[in-house]
């Protein structure tokens, strides 16, 4: 008798459309099904109608809400309906891990179906998102569980109110223990996986798996040497954007291009960071209603580099690996990724963290030095072959399989 394939359920944070996190989840769908499993995915697909989608099951979903944390609202039935139908002998969820509820969890525990989760957004713990406060920087205070300084701080879900925080600090609570009995949690960086076993998540079972990135954004696009940097992504404290002011003071002949989605978002921005005075000046140059594929890309692959300011030591950027897929050095502070992967002088350039005129001198330094730009240009390519390379993730599944069935020690990837 033929012995049947191992079949997967995916739970992605996502649309099974064209953004990011979706194309994240058809390429995870793509390294499940070359390693000989049967894939499905519930998720909420653009139309009710589609069950199957290149090879892949699609099981239809209901909206993810903060009810679901509790069983609520038929979500969890749903989900054990596509678990008895499917039977699975892995889930794998990806995406968000507070948008995950916490009965789905629960629902494939009870059934001993190994959960194996990647996550790229560290928000399960923080009831403000990314545990960022303005005066403060990133802040883990509520790692522990309890939630206690979310109260106390009056953090809220945009200024929604007090309810907000109780509600959110009650579901993370409920959470905490079903994450905590996770079989597997993968990270794109050790910082991310860092941050889970300090969360209580056993150290054995962690496993490094890159960042899902598409080749092909990056194709296309002719790279020329600009006179200008570029600062796009998430305009946030735990990116950075608070100390785009004091780099511009600190470099007055660097000139920095900022690209929006739209005009919105623009001047929340400009008016938050304090940018206004140096789009004034010229030393900024604001761009609105532009996005990767219809104006980003090409201001990057002109560019003479990318800025990246972030403080929060975990994850890994779309930013960065965009921005070395064209060839293009990166600036960043020596944290998270940044300081696992950018070697200084070599594919990119570091600052201690938090030092806004440090991270200003490699700027100026990149600008007036030809030589070292395309070294650094090189360099760049180089690193981004290595963390796209498509055996990495196939590598990192293996591995998470083996762990969720043998509890051994995870080992970081090799650089």
């Amino acid at each position: 008798m033929m012995e049947s394939k191992p079949r997967v359920l995916m739970v992605p944070d996502a649309y099974w459309g064209p953004d990011s996190g979706a194309v994240a989840a058809r390429l995870a769908a793509g390294v499940w099904q070359s390693l000989g499993f049967e894939v499905a995915v519930y998720i909420e697909p653009p139309k009710d109608s589609i069950t199957s989608v290149s090879g892949v099951r699609i099981y239809s979903a209901r909206t993810i809400r903060l009810i679901h944390h509790f069983g609520g609202n038929g979500a969890t039935a749903l989900f054990i309906d596509a678990l008895e139908d499917f039977q699975p002998t892995q889930v794998f969820f990806l995406g968000s891990a507070i948008s995950k509820p916490t009965s789905f969890f629960a629902a494939a525990r009870r059934r001993g179906i190994p959960r194996i989760c990647l996550w790229w957004i560290q928000d399960f713990f923080c009831t403000r998102g990314y545990g960022c406060l303005p005066d403060e920087g990133p802040c883990t205070r509520c790692l522990n569980g309890n939630g206690l300084h979310a109260v106390f701080n009056r953090c809220h879900y945009n200024n929604s109110g007090f309810s907000k925080i109780i509600a959110g600090v009650v579901a993370r609570m409920v959470q905490r223990r079903e994450l905590q009995r996770s079989d597997v949690v993968m990270g794109s960086s050790l910082g991310q996986l860092d941050l889970y076993r300090r969360f209580g998540m056993p150290p054995g079972r962690l496993v490094q798996c890159p960042l899902f990135f598409d080749r092909d954004r990056v194709q296309g696009h002719a790279s020329k040497r600009g006179d200008y940097f570029v600062c796009y992504g998430q305009a946030r404290e735990e990116k950075g954007w608070h100390l785009l002011a004091s780099v511009l003071r600190a470099a007055p002949g660097i000139k920095l291009v900022l690209p929006f989605g739209d005009a919105v978002t623009a001047e929340l921005a400009l008016t938050k960071f304090g940018l206004r005075q140096f789009q004034n000046s010229g030393q900024v140059q604001v761009i609105a209603g532009v996005t990767w594929p219809t104006g980003v890309a090409r201001l990057v692959a002109e560019s003479c580099g990318v800025l990246i300011p972030s403080l929060w030591p975990t994850t890994t950027e779309y930013v960065l690996l965009e921005s070395i897929g064209l060839g293009k050095p990166v600036i960043a502070f020596d944290v998270g990724i940044h300081a696992e992967e950018i070697v200084s002088g070599e594919n990119g350039l570091l600052a201690p963290v938090g030092d806004a005129v440090g991270i200003a001198g490699q700027l100026i330094r990149l600008a007036s030095d030809f030589e070292l730009q395309a070294r650094l240009a090189t360099g760049a390519k180089r690193l981004f072959e290595r963390l796209t390379a498509p055996e990495r993730y196939a590598v990192a599944f293996r591995q998470a399989i083996d762990l969720a069935g043998s509890g051994r020690q995870s080992e970081p990837m090799a650089r």
